[in-house]
């Protein structure tokens, strides 16, 4: 696989902060483009960085689902249903909100779910191998 990426350095090889990192990346990605996208997109890499550590890549890879989930609900163009509640509030008479608007609530749902699976995580993640 050549030399270490980026993600590698960044991630290291704790599981807390492997986790972190990769449910960070997800949220971001996932608050551009759409949740499917953003996790089909990382399951590879983070597959990859996961091996790199020696840690089974379903401790990581639930993780990077919720991650992205939560993303999602960063920005007005992550989710359906953030364009849905715009336009329910420009119907009912609201100003609507703004692209980032979206992140005030977000970010710390963002926080607590990446906290919560690195604290529960290791315990409640399943460890399974790949047979391929």
């Amino acid at each position: 696989m050549g030399e270490p990426g980026t993600l590698t350095r960044l991630a290291g090889r704790a599981y807390a902060r492997l986790t972190a990192t990769v449910m960070s990346l997800g949220a971001v990605v996932s608050a551009v483009i759409t949740v499917n996208g953003a996790a089909a997109a990382l399951v590879p890499v983070t597959v990859s960085v996961s091996r790199r550590a020696r840690i089974a890549p379903s401790k990581v890879l639930i993780p990077l689902a919720f991650g992205a989930s939560a993303g999602a609900l960063l920005t007005l163009g992550g989710s359906p249903v953030n364009v849905l509640i715009y336009d329910a509030s420009r119907d009912h008479g609201g100003s609507g909100f703004g692209y980032f608007e979206f992140a005030l609530v977000g970010v710390p749902l963002v926080l607590v779910t990446v906290l919560v699976t690195v604290v529960f995580g290791r315990r409640l993640l399943p460890e399974r191998e790949s047979t391929c």
